[in-house]
């Protein structure tokens, strides 16, 4: 499962951290670290973290 802005206790524990920026639009800025976690996982976070964007 994904989690939004994580307490530093889940991020931890996560096997990504990963950071978007964007607009309504777009994304305009990833960071991220991770052990190897698949592309769908990562386009599955990205969408989720867009999500959050928007609102």
């Amino acid at each position: 499962a994904f989690v939004v802005n994580p307490t530093f206790e889940q991020l931890e524990r996560s096997v990504l951290d990963l950071t978007v920026a964007g607009t309504p639009d777009a994304i305009v800025m990833v960071e991220a670290g991770a052990n190897e976690v698949s592309e769908d996982i990562i386009l599955q976070a990205m969408a989720l973290a867009h999500e959050n964007v928007r609102t």
